[in-house]
């Protein structure tokens, strides 16, 4: 996975997620498109944030993408996200903010997936606060 790719998919999820409400449908679909094109979610992914305005189905239908590209995303936690991509590549990360992302709803698995930090470390931070 590209992180280019990466960091502009978040991009555009992040403006469909916060403009979903006010744009026509075409508009919404010319954008989820944009965003499948590029591979980072899947379309069950995409249609949440669009809050609902369209279907998996019809985002598959505009990108003739079935793929699933797995893991549950909270898409109001796109921006924490975003900020977690950048942190990770300067090497400073909030991990309370990896916590809150993902005590938020995003699995673990799709947050290590697009911010490049390690699953083991993630994981290894929720099993030490169980203790």
């Amino acid at each position: 996975m590209n992180k280019h790719d990466v960091v502009i998919a978040v991009a555009k999820s992040i403006q469909l997620y916060k403009n979903a409400d006010t744009m026509e449908k075409a508009e919404i679909l010319e954008l989820a498109k944009e965003i499948s094109e590029l591979g980072i979610f899947s379309n069950r992914q995409i249609e949440k944030m669009a809050h609902n305005k369209i279907t998996h189905l019809a985002i598959g239908k505009v990108t003739g993408k079935t793929s699933k590209s797995g893991g549950k995303l909270n898409p109001a936690t796109l921006e924490m996200i975003r900020d977690l991509i950048f942190q990770f590549n300067s090497g400073k990360i909030d991990w309370n903010m990896v916590d809150q992302v993902v005590l938020l709803g995003t699995s673990q698995s799709l947050v290590s997936k697009l911010t490049g930090i390690s699953k083991t470390q993630i994981n290894r931070r929720f099993v030490e606060k169980s203790i």
